[in-house]
């Protein structure tokens, strides 16, 4: 009787609990696993499969403290060490420039939700002021009905953006950062 694999993101990149809180043993069928089934181009440049990077992701490999280790358990047949340093390589390099490309967007949600703060509350001092100076017009009246909700839109907005962005991006940073230090070991199942 064979027994049959599950289908899905499990079936090829099913991971095992592991008695070393840093090591992260992974089962493939073989190197495809790693990589889009859409993309023919050599491992070195091939683009990371979907599935293998929402496994990982699952397993919350960022969190823990200490040197992490991804062990990659293929069966002996399937197994090239010719091709075993390319794709250490290409994981290290995708993992590391995905942490680049996060300290962008983590910079540029700063600077964002620090501006809008800032303008939100200019427009909630402004209208303030219209109130306070400025005589009962129906000029007035129309300012301040659209700087006030509007700053106060912004300045929520603003908040959001530094408290719950930054901390988002920031975590999946950490997680990239990780795995781009990750070491990456391949042995025979």
């Amino acid at each position: 009787m064979t027994e049959e694999r599950p289908e899905g993101p499990q079936a090829h990149g099913a991971a095992r609990a592991s008695s070393d809180a840093g090591t992260v043993p992974i089962s493939l069928d073989g190197y495809g696993d790693l990589f889009s089934d859409f993309d023919p181009r050599p491992y070195a440049r091939r683009a990371l499969s979907d599935d293998f990077l929402a496994e990982l992701a699952k397993l919350r490999v960022g969190r823990s403290a200490g040197a992490l280790r991804l062990e990659f358990l293929l069966p002996a047949s399937e197994r090239k060490a010719e091709d075993e340093p390319v794709i250490r390589d290409r994981l290290h390099r995708h993992f590391h420039q995905r942490a680049e490309t996060l300290s962008a967007e983590r910079q540029h949600a700063l600077t964002h939700g620090i501006l809008l703060s800032v303008l939100g509350t200019s427009m909630l001092l402004g209208s303030a002021l219209v109130r306070t100076y400025v005589a009962n017009t129906l000029a007035a009246a129309c300012l301040n009905v659209a700087l006030e909700p509007g700053g106060w839109y912004a300045v929520w907005y603003g908040f959001d953006e530094l408290f719950y962005g930054v901390k988002r991006i920031t975590a999946d940073r950490t997680f990239n950062t990780r795995m781009a230090g990750a070491e990456i070991v391949f042995r025979s199942d």
